[in-house]
């Protein structure tokens, strides 16, 4: 490729390496690498650094895995590996981050209505239950039951507590929402009902 703008790494198993090498120059900023993606060593020969990024491309790779391995193994255990820089540390690290990212993330849309909530209760000037509930979320919620879990999930309830605690606020959430739309739809009926009493017309 002759790239001499930004690091480039091939990673791929050593026979196909070493057609590669023998066929194709490489460019002074690429490095082939002889690896096995399940082995993740190869965290450590990449030069990362958080201010530049980095951007990975696979070609004639996935069909290699299944479709589960590549979704909730591999990816983020590269992401988990070098970004945070867990590639010196044990397997078992790795694969409790990797854990830890999908329990997280599986409630983030949750997460993103709860925090929709907090502001349009601000926006409708109500800031002190705005506060409160944001508070019950954080620490009635958040801290309970990362206290909680644990006696009954071990380690990982430590993990569930902030699904749990979003899945519960959502649902306060909902119930918020919901008088809150009623209340506007109240306030308007009656704002129509004094204006046509005024003026013998609707507002």
């Amino acid at each position: 490729m002759k790239n001499e703008t930004n690091p480039w790494y091939c990673l791929d198993m050593e026979n196909v390496i070493s057609l590669r090498e023998k066929h194709i120059l490489s460019g002074k900023l690429e490095q082939n690498i002889v690896c096995d993606l399940n082995d993740f060593s190869w965290f450590d020969r990449i030069d990362f650094r958080l201010e530049d990024g980095i951007v990975f491309t696979a070609g004639g790779l996935f069909y290699f895995f299944e479709k589960r391995q590549m979704q909730y193994a591999q990816i983020p255990m590269a992401v988990v590996g070098i970004i945070f820089g867990a590639a010196n540390e044990s397997i078992y690290y790795t694969e409790f981050a990797v854990r830890s990212f999908h329990i997280y993330l599986c409630t983030v849309v949750f997460a993103c209505v709860n925090k929709a909530a907090f502001i349009f209760l601000q926006a409708m000037g109500k800031s002190a239950a705005s506060t409160m509930f944001s508070m019950v979320r954080e620490i009635v919620f958040g801290v309970g039951f990362a206290l909680l879990l644990p006696y009954f999930y071990g380690l990982n309830g430590v993990l569930y507590s902030m699904p749990v605690s979003d899945i519960l606020t959502f649902m306060i959430s909902v119930v918020i929402i919901v008088s809150t739309y009623k209340q506007l739809s109240n306030m308007d009926a009656k704002k129509q009902d004094r204006a046509k009493k005024l003026t013998g017309k609707p507002a």
